[in-house]
């Protein structure tokens, strides 16, 4: 048979589908993948690919000679397929399904969705298919746009009171009165003073000065001063010694024999001799 499945055994060979091929995309260790033989004049070999990037058109071929091999068996025996018996489960159910319905699953498939029909030849649209496919891509995008905003239950505008099932936002309209609209003019004056005041008293950093002392308290602190220097000054001079001074002494002591020898005034005194006569 000129196909084979198979896990792959290392991640070494590269995909042969072009787009694979052109960005030298490899096949990982243990992917499903699927080979076709190919033989000419120069080499022998197997030609590998993706599982998802298996085209509608190869697996139709596969398939094809499946049923050839089998002859007139209603019976399909997928044991046929080169490697099948070797693969696990998972993959056998999977190479089974994409047989039946002609395709490999959308969420294996690599290539764009419209070429995953049965009978499709290819891995991308291109051209008007190409052109076609992106329109109707563009039409469900607004189709389910318009269902979603339809979907989107509207929002209320304005709650009902309990009571009389009034608007809300109509009540607390009539509740509180309207604001006075300042004039433009006069709007625009008060925010252009502030800025005056704020650019010609700008804030200074650190703590604030200390306010000037007044003249009383200015004359009271000097009176102070005053008093305190003088009593210092007091307290620094020599108590006076009491008596008389030493210069007077000594004069007294030089003049002592003059001051004896000068008569008394007044009259003499009798003595007592001639009293007693």
């Amino acid at each position: 048979m000129p196909h084979r499945f198979e896990a792959a055994s290392s991640g070494r060979a590269g995909c042969s589908n072009k787009e694979c091929k052109d960005n030298k995309v490899k096949i990982g260790k243990g992917e499903l993948r699927v080979g076709s033989w190919i033989e000419n004049d120069r080499f022998q070999s197997w030609s590998w690919r993706h599982w998802g990037c298996t085209t509608p058109k190869v697996l139709e071929n596969i398939k094809a000679a499946m049923e050839e091999m089998q002859g007139n068996s209603d019976v399909k025996d997928f044991s046929n397929l080169d490697g099948y018996d070797e693969l696990p489960e998972e993959y056998q159910a999977k190479i089974r399904k994409a047989l039946e319905q002609g395709h490999v699953d959308h969420e294996d498939w690599k290539g764009d969705p419209e070429m995953n029909v049965p009978g499709s030849i290819g891995f991308r649209v291109r051209g008007k298919k190409k052109k076609e496919a992106d329109e109707a891509k563009k039409d469900e995008a607004t189709a389910e746009a318009a269902e979603t905003t339809e979907s989107k239950p509207k929002a209320k505008k304005a709650r009902a009171t309990k009571a009389g099932g009034s608007p809300k936002a109509s009540s607390d309209s009539e509740e509180k009165p309207a604001k006075k609209k300042t004039p433009r003019a006069k709007k625009a004056a008060i925010e252009n003073a502030s800025d005056a005041d704020a650019e010609v008293k700008p804030k200074k950093r650190g703590r604030p000065a200390k306010s000037a002392p007044t003249e009383e308290k200015s004359a009271a602190k000097r009176k102070a001063t005053n008093d305190d220097d003088n009593e210092a000054a007091a307290e620094d001079k020599p108590k006076p010694k009491r008596g008389r001074p030493a210069k007077a002494q000594k004069t007294q002591a030089e003049n002592g024999d003059a001051t004896a020898e000068k008569p008394k005034r007044g009259r003499k005194k009798a003595d007592k001799k001639s009293e007693d006569h």
